[in-house]
């Protein structure tokens, strides 16, 4: 006689109201709301921190007992071993969002982060890849395999469009208009979608990519990059293996993702792209994170632009 099916126990929820068992609802509201991955777990680790912090130093875990000055001290527990400023600021941005969320669902009745200023994030030119690099990095893909055509194309999109890792390998065949030279970016970060240009050599980069895929074991997939087995799409850890060995053999120093979107933000610039076009096209909301790409190069791109004017030249 068959028996019925075992249901899976449920696992033990850890203790009411603490920081553990909140953040698992935190976690699932900012899946309702339509968070990206990346920021859900970026939100997930400042609480994480702040808990093994609290029970390291022997302070309440349960969210309704933690005061300002237990967050204070948490901060500055970064800062003592060597954080930088941008984590700590992301950090505190992230217990800031949990804070609100636990006010409104009435866990706590008020914020311990408020009035905690973050620290300033200092204006240092961000690194990026010379030319010469990038030239040497692309003649790495040459050849008529499968990977060659797959690689080149998603480093020509990178680099011609500026879109962040996540939202380049959130791309659907359906979201390539190679006809227009157009990508259909439906999750940004912020969870806002955009229509993103690419140029005539990354499209037929991508064309011929495309021609590659439709002759894969996987082509009925419906993600745009396929990994080589075909198992499954390409994954964030797999583009950042790809890029170390090309960076290996191209004989150049590893380029990642976002030193080729550092790239993009800066020739888009330096051939006199507008900053509200490229706040458009790269996907920020507020100028702020415009004005930080554009400080790197910018002695250059302005020296540029003064011997373009010819300000003497032209009397």
């Amino acid at each position: 006689m068959t028996g019925r099916p075992a249901l899976t126990p449920r696992p033990a929820l850890a203790e009411v109201g603490s920081l553990q068992r909140l953040s698992a609802s935190f976690r699932l509201a900012l899946r309702a709301s339509g968070r990206s991955p990346a920021t859900i777990t970026s939100y997930a680790i400042g609480v994480a921190q702040l808990g093994r912090y609290l029970e390291r130093e022997g302070l309440p875990t349960r969210a309704d007992r933690i005061a300002k000055d237990h967050v204070l001290g948490f901060i500055a527990s970064l800062v003592d071993v060597g954080a930088k400023p941008a984590t700590v600021v992301a950090r505190l941005r992230g217990l800031r969002a949990f804070w609100r969320w636990a006010v409104a669902e009435g866990e706590v009745g008020a914020d311990p982060s408020a009035g905690i200023t973050p620290p300033r994030i200092p204006d240092e030119p961000l690194s990026m890849p010379g030319d010469d690099d990038v030239r040497r990095l692309l003649a790495s893909c040459d050849g008529p395999a499968f990977l060659d055509r797959r690689d080149r194309a998603l480093l020509l999109v990178l680099i011609d469009s500026g879109l962040r890792r996540a939202e380049c390998l959130g791309l659907r065949l359906a979201d390539v208009d190679l006809a227009g030279g157009l990508l259909q970016v439906r999750r940004g970060k912020g969870g806002s979608p955009r229509i993103v240009p690419i140029g005539a050599r990354a499209t037929a980069a991508l064309d011929r990519y495309v021609r590659a895929r439709e002759r894969h074991r996987a082509e009925a997939r419906e993600e745009l990059w396929l990994a080589r087995d075909g198992a499954h799409s390409l994954s964030p850890s797999a583009v950042d293996l790809m890029l170390r060995a090309r960076s290996l053999r191209a004989g150049i120093d590893p380029i990642t993702p976002h030193r080729l979107r550092h790239f993009s933000v800066h020739r888009f610039l330096a051939a006199g792209g507008t900053e509200s076009s490229a706040q458009r096209i790269y996907g920020w909301r507020s100028p702020q994170m415009l004005m930080r790409y554009a400080a790197a190069r910018g002695v250059e791109r302005a020296i540029g632009e003064h011997r373009r004017l010819g300000i003497a030249d032209r009397l």
